[in-house]
């Protein structure tokens, strides 16, 4: 239901910013999954605080929005 609410979006970003990111991910020795699942909730918090935890409400449901607030 989630998935089907939030389709995934493909980026499109320049060959340039995609060498410069696969080298600081090797840099730091992460995915870009472990990146997005370390690093990307903080940058929602920062862009629409309110936006993203309506939506992990929406996706995880109240007991993990609860433990986000904690």
């Amino acid at each position: 239901m989630a998935k089907a609410n939030n389709p995934r979006l493909q980026a499109q970003v320049t060959p340039e910013l995609k060498e410069i990111t696969d080298k600081m991910l090797e840099h730091v020795e992460m995915s870009q999954a472990q990146f997005f699942e370390r690093y990307l909730p903080t940058l929602f918090l920062a862009i629409d605080k309110e936006k993203y935890l309506e939506l992990v409400q929406e996706v995880y449901g109240e007991k993990e929005l609860e433990k986000l607030l904690k």
